[in-house]
């Protein structure tokens, strides 16, 4: 008798669809999230200046342009290194998760994902722009398996990153 009730069971998930009909997983969330965003609200807000899409699929909104210099994704033969850019930066996940605590940091550029190498690379020094980082451009399929430092947190797979910045210092111009 048990065992028809488990073949019954069986059989009505078979023919429903099973558990996973309205399952949604984090890569597909993004993926809608990234779709629905770049089609309705990407640009809209008053307080931007323009828009910029890269080929890579990385969006950003321009609230702020900048006098300065253009930081350099190369490493220079000289010096051995790419630009060193100071700035001010918070990112956030597309649920809302604040991932990178707002904080004011140095990094060589060579040495950041490559979706804000990119918009990086476009800011000229005292620029504030709104970075929105595809997953195949940040860390993609795998995430950040441990925690960042500074009191900063993991990043899931396929997450889409968005990133505020202000591009306060360029060395190595």
């Amino acid at each position: 008798m048990k065992r028809i009730h488990y073949i019954i069971l069986i059989a009505i998930l078979l023919v429903s669809g099973g558990c996973t009909k309205h399952f949604v997983t984090w890569q597909d969330y993004n993926d809608a999230w990234y779709d629905n965003y770049a089609k309705k609200e990407f640009g809209n807000d008053t307080d931007i200046v323009r828009t910029v899409v890269f080929p890579t699929g990385v969006l950003a909104e321009v609230y702020h342009d900048g006098y300065g210099a253009y930081p350099k994704r190369t490493k220079d033969p000289v010096r051995g290194t790419s630009s060193l850019v100071n700035l001010t930066l918070e990112g956030y996940l597309v649920d809302g998760t604040n991932f990178l605590i707002r904080g004011t940091s140095a990094y060589y550029v060579s040495d950041l994902i490559a979706g804000l190498q990119e918009a990086i690379c476009s800011m000229r020094q005292g620029s504030h722009w709104k970075v929105y980082v595809p997953y195949s451009e940040g860390y993609g399929a795998d995430g950040t398996t441990e925690g960042l430092t500074n009191g900063n947190f993991s990043v899931p797979p396929y997450s889409v990153l968005i990133f505020d910045i202000d591009l306060l210092d360029v060395t190595n111009y």
